[in-house]
Parts: structure tokens; sequence; C-alpha cells
């Protein structure tokens, strides 16, 4: 069960929500922040990855086999608009509502 309700409309979509979000050494939370985003009807996860330390690869490998999370190394101080708009070029027919 979701909280969302998924339109007749919406059938062409691979998926009907997906979050895009940046991360630095959040691997002690990851695992719980994507089980809860998936409870409420998120089934993507664009996961950017800042130069983090902490094994984060490793505590989504799960996720990525499923092909739940895409993680993409994202290192250095290049803010958070750049991840965000090469994504959005490519991602309009493949995802409805994206929450960024």
């Amino acid at each position: 069960m979701t909280f969302f309700t998924r339109p007749k409309e919406l059938d062409s979509y691979k998926y009907d929500y997906a979050i895009v979000a940046i991360v630095k050494n959040e691997a002690p939370y990851i695992k719980e922040w994507i089980d809860y985003h998936k409870k409420v009807g998120f089934q993507k996860f664009y996961i950017y990855n800042n130069n983090s330390t902490d094994n984060i690869e490793a505590i989504l490998s799960g996720y990525i086999k499923q092909g739940i999370v895409d993680l993409i190394n994202y290192p250095g101080e290049k803010g958070s608009v750049l991840p965000i708009m090469m994504l959005l070029k490519n991602i309009d027919m493949i995802v409805n509502i994206l929450q960024l």
C-alpha cells in the first residue's frame, strides 16, 4: 500500500515516482531512508555520491542489484544543480513524478 494513487494515464512510464539525491557519508541512514520512501510509493532512487568515505557502495549493493537504486559517482564541489540537470535531460519518458 502506498500514499500515492496511480492514475491510468501513467501506464506508459517505467516508474511513477522517483527521487534524486546527492549524498556524502550517509551510509548509517541511507537504508532506512530508502525503505521509508519505498513504503510511501517511490520506486526508483538516483543517488549521486559526493566523495563518501563510509562504504556506501556496499550498503546500497542490494538495492543496486534489484534495480531500485542507480548510484552515480559525483565527486567534488560542483554544486547540486548539475546532476539534477543531467538526469532531467533524459528522464521524461522514464519517470512521471520526480522528487528532488
